[in-house]
């Protein structure tokens, strides 16, 4: 009979150690699936970012080719036919369109990026002449606004 116990003892320790390293083995193998999901939502997340920048640098592409493509016609014109008081004008003009490329970069930054976006609107909110007469809360006064 003590043998018999012995023994029972014996296999009901080796179930238990059985059954703790199936345990421990599945939660590797969670622990691993988990950080690979996790390293695809990066990657997915990175691609994301990368669809978004690769969108922003076309729309500057296009900006500056809109504003750089008619000054280099006006100047192969000029040189091809020769100067006249028409190219002169739109020699003009698009050297005006050269120099608002670099206004509009930015203005596609804040269009395209969402933190410098909110930066500006930060910045503008927090100006003295943007707030409204519903935001300066003064009792028993009139509310001014700058000229």
């Amino acid at each position: 009979m003590a043998v018999l116990g012995a023994v029972g003892i014996i296999l009901v320790t080796m179930v238990c150690i059985r059954i703790y390293l199936a345990v421990r083995r599945h939660k590797n193998q969670i622990q691993v699936l988990q950080v690979q999901q996790v390293a695809q939502a990066d990657e997915v997340a990175n691609f994301s970012s990368l669809a978004k920048s690769a969108v922003g640098i076309f729309y500057v592409y296009l900006v500056f080719l809109v504003c750089y493509l008619p000054f280099f016609i006006v100047v192969v014109s000029i040189q091809t036919k020769g100067p006249s008081i028409i190219f002169k004008k739109l020699h003009l003009s698009t050297i005006t369109l050269v120099f608002l490329n670099s206004s509009l970069n930015p203005v596609i930054y804040c269009l395209k990026m969402r933190h410098i976006r909110h930066a500006v609107m930060n910045i503008l909110r927090n100006m003295s002449w943007f707030r409204s007469c519903s935001s300066i809360q003064i009792i028993g006064s009139a509310c001014h606004t700058m000229p």
